[in-house]
């Protein structure tokens, strides 16, 4: 049987990550609300045929203070490709898979 106090490192980690977690989603909205992170919806209406597809997973990240999408796309030959794309200008960055 595990010692319940060997439980709680787990429980604050996990607790902490969920917090951490909520912080980014309301950081990424309040972006995409303040004008500085184009939504979703535009992102990918305005992706090229070369690297448009299904979409599996989109994720909004920071660095510095530079916005980008990585999108993970499912192309009409069945391939996973990954997209990288500035966040407020829809630029394709990088493009994996292909």
């Amino acid at each position: 049987m595990i010692a319940p106090f060997r439980l709680l490192p787990l429980l604050f980690l996990a607790s902490t990550q969920t917090v951490a977690g909520q912080a980014d989603h309301d950081a990424a909205r309040a972006a995409v609300q303040a004008g500085e992170v184009r939504p979703l919806e535009a992102i990918l209406a305005g992706l090229p045929t070369q690297v448009a597809g299904e979409l599996l997973d989109a994720q909004l990240q920071r660095s510095a203070d530079h916005w980008r999408y990585v999108l993970k796309l499912l192309d009409s030959q069945g391939q996973m490709r990954e997209v990288t794309v500035d966040g407020a200008t829809g630029a394709v960055l990088l493009v994996e898979g292909r």
